[in-house]
């Protein structure tokens, strides 16, 4: 299932790799949990973003998720997601 920017790029007549498709998905769920988390509070979400993280092995989820890999991704995906308690 797609979600946010994802879906407008679905018959947008630009040819968009899967992979992009997926990436923006879940960037785009991991904001939309930050604000729910922090109810909208953007600094409190830049907080959470540029600190330390022991499940990203003490790295930012910055500096986590533009090690460009789908995993890290995933994991900061799901770090938020624990975060909110769901």
């Amino acid at each position: 299932m797609l979600s946010g920017w994802a879906h407008i790029l679905v018959g947008s007549g630009l040819d968009v790799p899967q992979d992009a498709k997926d990436r923006i998905a879940y960037m785009t769920d991991i904001s939309l949990g930050l604000g729910s988390l922090f109810r909208e509070d953007i600094e409190a979400e830049r907080v959470w973003l540029r600190s330390r993280k022991a499940a990203l092995q003490e790295k930012t989820a910055i500096s986590f998720m533009l090690e460009g890999r789908m995993e890290n991704l995933i994991r900061v995906f799901d770090l938020v997601e624990r975060e909110r308690g769901l």
